[in-house]
């Protein structure tokens, strides 16, 4: 998850190496789905735009590591966090 700014300067690196793991797991068999949840609203072209990024670096990173499958990115906002949690408390 990526919470506030997201800059390329600042990549956690940990979501690249679950990707190779889950490629060398998988062994070539089925179709895997990476999901990157953003903060951010999606009204705003520019958190849309942030988003569209990232799926690009997802995809990108996942045919790096032969991973077949799909990258998506959901993007959320405080509200929604909110509800959840009282939803399922």
């Amino acid at each position: 998850m990526m919470y506030g700014a997201w800059s390329k300067s600042i990549i956690d690196m940990r979501y690249v190496n679950l990707i190779n793991l889950a490629g060398q797991l998988k062994a070539g068999r089925g179709l895997a789905i990476v999901v990157a949840l953003i903060k951010g609203s999606a009204s705003s072209g520019a958190d849309r735009a942030k988003a569209e990024e990232v799926k690009k670096r997802i995809q990108y990173d996942m045919m790096q590591a032969r991973l077949r499958g799909f990258g998506k990115t959901l993007l959320f906002d405080e509200n929604q966090v909110i509800t959840t949690k009282i939803r399922f408390t």
